[in-house]
């Protein structure tokens, strides 16, 4: 069976202020790694870092906007099945 082509902007975002990368359709939020790999072993669900202020205060205003956009499309219920 053929891997499915995750695309970035639309399947995942890198939030490069904070090294860490989100899943569009989970919310599912998993270390960069330095060598660019992502570290699937570890990560939390965005609302599990919601209580988290030093990663809130370590991310970009446009890493913000991803996470807003996410949350946005979350909170109204619009979350994707995940593959």
């Amino acid at each position: 069976m053929d891997k499915p082509i995750l695309v970035q902007g639309i399947d995942f975002f890198d939030l490069e202020s904070v090294g860490s990368r989100i899943d569009m359709h989970t919310g599912d939020i998993h270390p960069i790694n330095q060598d660019g790999t992502i570290d699937y072993t570890l990560g939390s669900h965005i609302d599990e870092i919601e209580t988290n202020h030093e990663w809130w205060d370590a991310l970009s205003e446009l890493d913000r906007m991803i996470i807003d956009e996410y949350l946005s499309n979350y909170k109204q219920g619009y979350r994707a099945a995940k593959f």
